[in-house]
C-alpha cells in the first residue's frame, strides 16, 4: 500500500501545507478539513523505507 502510494507524497504534503496556511488563525475545531500530519510525515521521511 504504502509503495503504491509514493509517488504521491510529495504532492499530499504540498496540498496540506497549502490548506493550513488557508486556516492560519483558526482554532483547530474551525479548521476542518485540516491536519499537522504532514509535519510528522516530513519529520519521519528520511526514516520511511518506502521503495
Amino acid at each position: 500500500m504504502a509503495m503504491s502510494l509514493k509517488p504521491f507524497m510529495d504532492f499530499a504534503i504540498t496540498n496540506a501545507e497549502r490548506l493550513d496556511a488557508m486556516n492560519e488563525g483558526k482554532t483547530p475545531a474551525s479548521s476542518a478539513p485540516g491536519t499537522k500530519v504532514h509535519e510528522l510525515i516530513k519529520h519521519l521521511r528520511p526514516y520511511l523505507k518506502i521503495g
